[in-house]
């Protein structure tokens, strides 16, 4: 239920940061270098949005550090990631 909901409430930027921070791997360092697990499409559909709307998000989080180069991901700040991730969350509803 909640991956449903998540899905429905966060646009694609939010989506794609949401699921780096999941593969990201727990450690103290802010910054980390990860390799995405499958082509770029499948974690689209994944994600449930088009691939173009997958590299629009990549571009979007460019803007705060996130740097792609083929499957490698660099990520120069989880911080801002789960910033941007808290900063599109719905309020509850009553």
């Amino acid at each position: 239920f909640n991956e449903i909901y998540n899905l429905k409430r966060r646009g694609a930027a939010e989506l794609v940061a949401d699921f780096l921070l999941q593969l990201s791997p727990p450690a103290d360092a802010d910054a980390c270098t990860l390799t995405l697990p499958f082509e770029k499409a499948l974690i689209a559909a994944r994600l449930g949005i088009k691939p173009e709307s997958f590299s629009r998000a990549l571009l979007r989080l460019k803007e705060i550090g996130v740097e792609v180069s083929g499957a490698e991901v660099t990520i120069s700040s989880r911080a801002a990631l789960a910033k941007l991730l808290h900063q599109a969350a719905p309020a509850a509803e009553a």
